[in-house]
C-alpha cells in the first residue's frame, strides 16, 4: 500500500525548559561504557554491510516506546554495523523520556524531579556519530493505534474511546521493535505526557506532603519499600505506614533470598517514623476513587482518611500511595496483526490455546495487597493468543521475535521474554534484539545481492544463469532468562539493600554506591547524549 510521508519529527526538547536547554551534548561519558561493551564486539565479529543501493536499500527500523528498553535498543543499533546506514524512527507519546528509576524520589526532592524527564533531542546526535546522516534518525511524538505486517498506524488527533478516529498517519517499516512497557500506578510511572505537567504535579505532591502528618503506602514489594524510604528520610516529620498483605516485605518477589528479606526488614525498622504492618490486605472500599484510578491521593476527603484492612487494621492518614505491583502491558495495538493473519488465510497458531493458557497459569502472580472482587476479564478469542498471552504480554520466541512474525521484536516489561521484570536485564535483551536485526539485514542484503548478480549475468550472457545455492539462513542469538535476581533497593538517599549474584546480600554502603546516591540518572541521561541537570 502507498503511504503518506512520515510524520514530522518532534521539535527539539531544548526549548521546553531552562534545564533542558542548559543540557549540552555529552561526549563518551564513562557512565555509558558498561552498556555498550557487548556492542563493541560487533565491529570485529560482524562484517560491515554494503552501502545502500537499489538492490540493498537502507533498512527502515521503527522502535515503539522511548523508555529504557527502546532507548537501549536504539543505542545498540547505532553502535552496530547498521549505525551508519539504518533509517531509525522512534515513536513515543511523551515529550521526554520519563526515567522511572528516579520517579519515587521526585515527589520529595525537586532536583530529582527535574532530572527524571530526559530530552530526546540528542538521541541521534552523539559526537561519536558525527558521520551518521541526520536524516536517518527521528523521534515522532504520537500514539500507536495499530501495527500491521508492513506499517504502523498512528492515532489521529481526534481519536476517542468511542471508536471515532481522526486523520490517521502511517509509517512503513522493515523491522519493528515493541518496547512499550506496562501501565503501573503513579508515582512509579507518570500519567502525564509532557514534562511541564509532570513537574507541576510533582511540585504539588511535595507541597501537600509537607503539610501532612501521616502517610500510608500500600504494598511491600521493592517499589513500596523504596517509596517508604524516600518519604521517611526526606520528610522526617511524617509518620509513614507500610501496609502489605504478605507475611513479610518482598514476600512475592522473584528469586529473593531470605537474607535479603531480613536485611530489608531490619533497615526499615531503623527508621523511627516508619510503622510496618504485615499480613493486612487493604479493603478497596476504604480507598478514594482517585487513589484507585491514579495510584495515589494526597487530597483525601474525610470519608477516605481512614485506611482499613480486611483483617481489622485501621490507620488514619492524610495521603495514600499504592505500590501493589499491579500492571497492564501496553500491547493492545498488536491485535491488528490478527486481522492480517486472517486475510492471509494463515494456518492456526502452532502453540495453541491450551499451551497459552497453561503458560499463563504457570506465571507468577503479582503481589496482591488490595482486596479485589471476583470479576474476571472477558475471555479472548482463541487466535488472540498468537500475539499476546491472556495477561496481555507479547508472546515471543527466545530470539525476541514474535511467534509468527520474524521482523517484529518485543522486549522489556511488555514481553514474556523473561518473567523477571527489572531494568538490569534490559541491556542484555536489547543486545539480542539488535544483533538479530543486524543478522537479518545482512542475510536479506546477501540474498538481494545474489539475485541482482544472477540477473546481471543473465542479461550479459543472454541465457538463463546457472542456479546458485541459496545463501545460508541467518544465525540468530537467543536470550536466556534470568535464573537469579539482581536487586538493588534504595531505602532513602544513603542506604538500602542489595542482592547480588552468588547469594551475596549487602546493606547501606554498597547500595549507596551502586544506586542510592544518584539513582543511576547520569547513566540514563548519557544514553540520550545529555548530561543530567544537577
Amino acid at each position: 500500500m502507498s503511504s503518506p510521508p512520515p510524520p514530522a519529527p518532534i521539535a527539539s526538547s531544548s526549548s521546553s525548559s531552562s534545564s533542558s536547554s542548559s543540557s549540552s551534548s555529552s561526549s563518551s561519558s564513562w557512565f555509558d561504557y558498561p552498556w555498550r561493551w557487548s556492542s563493541w564486539c560487533w565491529w570485529s565479529t560482524t562484517p560491515p554491510p554494503p552501502p545502500p543501493s537499489d538492490s540493498c536499500p537502507a533498512p527502515r527500523i521503527v522502535v515503539i516506546g522511548g523508555s529504557f528498553a527502546g532507548v537501549n535498543v536504539i543505542n545498540r543499533l547505532l553502535d552496530s554495523p547498521l549505525g551508519m546506514t539504518a533509517d531509525i524512527t522512534l515513536i513515543e507519546e511523551r515529550t521526554h523520556w520519563y526515567v522511572t528509576l528516579g520517579a519515587l524520589r521526585s515527589i520529595v526532592d525537586a532536583r530529582t524531579a527535574n532530572a527524571v524527564w530526559a530530552p530526546y533531542s540528542n538521541l541521534f546526535a552523539s559526537p561519536l556519530r558525527r558521520r551518521r546522516p541526520a536524516a536517518l534518525g527521528r523521534v515522532v511524538r504520537a500514539r500507536v493505534a495499530a501495527v500491521h505486517k508492513s506499517h504502523v498506524v498512528l492515532a489521529g488527533d481526534d481519536d476517542d474511546d468511542d471508536g471515532d478516529h481522526g486523520a490517521r498517519r502511517t509509517i512503513d517499516y522493515d523491522y519493528l521493535v515493541v518496547a512499550t512497557g506496562v501501565r503501573a500506578p503513579a508515582p512509579g510511572q507518570s500519567q502525564f505526557l509532557s514534562r511541564d505537567e509532570g513537574l507541576a504535579e510533582a511540585r504539588r505532591v511535595r507541597e501537600r506532603l509537607g503539610a501532612c502528618r501521616s502517610v500510608a503506602v500500600v504494598g511491600g514489594g521493592s517499589v513500596g519499600i523504596e517509596l517508604v524510604g524516600e518519604i521517611a528520610t526526606e520528610l522526617p516529620h511524617l509518620r509513614v505506614h507500610l501496609i502489605t498483605g504478605g507475611p513479610t516485605v518482598l514476600a512475592n518477589a522473584t528469586h529473593i533470598l531470605p537474607a535479603t528479606i531480613a536485611a530489608a526488614t531490619a533497615r526499615l525498622a531503623r527508621l523511627p517514623n516508619v510503622s510496618l504492618h504485615t499480613g493486612h490486605r487493604v479493603d478497596r472500599d476504604s480507598l478514594s476513587p482517585r487513589c484507585l484510578d491514579v495510584g495515589y491521593d494526597v487530597d483525601l476527603p474525610p470519608s477516605h482518611s481512614l485506611v482499613r484492612s480486611l483483617a481489622g487494621l485501621e490507620v488514619a492518614v492524610d495521603a495514600v500511595f499504592l505500590a501493589t505491583g499491579t500492571s497492564a502491558p501496553n500491547s493492545e495495538f498488536l491485535d491488528a496483526l490478527l486481522d492480517d493473519e486472517d486475510n492471509d488465510d494463515d494456518d492456526d497458531d502452532d502453540v495453541g490455546h491450551a499451551a497459552a493458557t497453561a503458560a499463563a497459569a504457570a506465571g507468577a502472580a503479582e503481589e496482591e495487597d488490595v482486596g479485589r472482587g471476583d470479576a474476571a476479564p472477558a475471555a479472548k478469542a482463541k487466535k488472540s493468543f498468537a500475539v499476546r498471552d491472556p495477561r496481555g504480554f507479547v508472546r515471543t520466541r527466545p530470539t525476541a521475535q514474535l511467534l509468527r512474525h520474524d521482523r517484529i521484536f518485543a522486549l522489556g516489561d511488555v514481553s514474556d521474554l523473561d518473567s523477571y521484570k527489572a531494568a538490569v536485564i534490559i541491556p542484555k535483551q536489547a543486545t539480542v534484539v539488535a544483533n538479530n536485526i543486524v543478522a537479518l539485514v545482512a542475510a536479506a542484503d546477501a540474498a538481494a545481492a545474489a539475485k541482482a548478480a544472477a540477473a546481471a549475468e543473465a542479461a550479459e550472457t543472454g541465457a538463463d544463469a546457472a542456479p546458485r545455492p541459496p545463501p545460508p539462513p541467518p544465525v540468530l542469538q537467543s536470550y536466556e532468562p534470568s535464573t537469579y535476581a539482581l536487586m538493588i533497593v534504595p531505602i532513602g538517599r544513603y542506604g538500602g539493600v542489595s542482592q547480588l549474584p552468588f547469594g551475596l546480600v549487602f546493606g547501606d554502603w554498597v547500595t549507596w554506591l551502586a544506586k542510592s546516591a544518584t539513582l543511576l540518572l547520569p547513566m540514563q541521561w548519557a544514553l540520550v547524549n545529555h548530561k543530567v541537570p544537577w
